[in-house]
């Protein structure tokens, strides 16, 4: 699964139905508060993620193919027009998974991966500079030794964060790196939270971080998957919480989580396609 809002609504992908973007309105009461508009992209095949761009008013969705490699897909709404047919606007040679759009430039950040089975783990954040109908690949970045990098995204304060870790025999953490804006690069020197082999459930471990997402006062999110948490980070690491937990707000397995800046509200997407609503914290 994975979520995402803008203007009013949210936007879910799931497994099945693979070709269709669910449209909640956050706006919506009585009857109508649960029943979304379905979206469709037609060659759609197995989405992982989603973001939205406010800015240009679009959608894109990382979509995996059967065995190697995959797509991403752009998406504009217009009422009348929910099916579309168009090809992908990226057609990539690694998996991609999760997929965010930064807030200083709008650039489109996919975070890939090789599969879990490869001798050597390593992934790479592929930024992407939309200007209107191109959409040139500007930048790579090299995440060596970084088994399955599930979530990349970059803060107003020029910081990438990446979450990764899937095998007991890998480590599993946060991990935040300097953008030094000078074009493509390997990260050598970095900021590591959790970094459990294997995954732990201790306070300041992660087990299977899948997602990333942007709190309020210039925290970060971190969906801890394996131990059905959200943790709330600073930017330095420092002075983490637990946002949400199993035992007292009743998440099970989530996937991804977003926050309504409007209304404080946060959504906290589930394995089993469930999406919990909490008012602000």
């Amino acid at each position: 699964m994975g979520m995402t809002l803008m203007d009013n609504g949210l936007f879910v992908v799931c497994n099945e139905p693979h070709n269709i973007i669910f449209k909640f309105d956050l706006d919506a009461s009585g009857e109508n508060e649960a029943v979304p508009v379905e979206l469709s992209i037609s060659k759609m095949t197995w989405p992982r993620g989603i973001a939205a761009s406010e800015t240009d008013s679009c959608l894109y969705i990382t979509d995996w193919n059967q065995i190697f490699g995959g797509k991403l897909w752009r998406y504009r709404y217009k009422r009348g027009e929910e099916t579309r047919v168009t090809g992908p606007v990226a057609v990539l040679d690694v998996q991609p998974f999760g997929v965010s759009v930064s807030p200083k430039n709008d650039e489109v950040l996919v975070t890939c991966a090789t599969p879990v089975d490869a001798l050597h783990k390593r992934g790479w954040i592929y930024i992407y500079k939309p200007s209107g109908d191109e959409f040139p690949m500007t930048r790579t970045i090299n995440l060596p030794d970084m088994e399955i990098p599930r979530h990349a995204i970059l803060t107003a304060s020029s910081r990438f964060f990446v979450c990764y870790g899937w095998t007991k025999w890998q480590n599993h953490a946060v991990t935040s790196f300097r953008d030094d804006e000078q074009g493509s690069f390997t990260v050598t020197t970095r900021a590591i939270y959790g970094c459990a082999k294997g995954g732990g459930d201790a306070g300041r471990e992660v087990n299977r971080p899948l997602s990333l997402s942007r709190y309020k006062n210039q925290l970060i999110m971190v969906v801890d998957y394996g131990n059905s948490r959200i943790h709330a980070l600073t930017e330095d690491f420092e002075q983490p919480r637990l946002l949400l937990t199993k035992g007292e707000h009743g998440i099970e397995f989530p996937r991804h989580v977003c926050r309504d800046p409007s209304s404080g509200r946060l959504y906290v997407g589930q394995e089993d396609g469930k999406v919990h609503i909490f008012d602000e914290h």
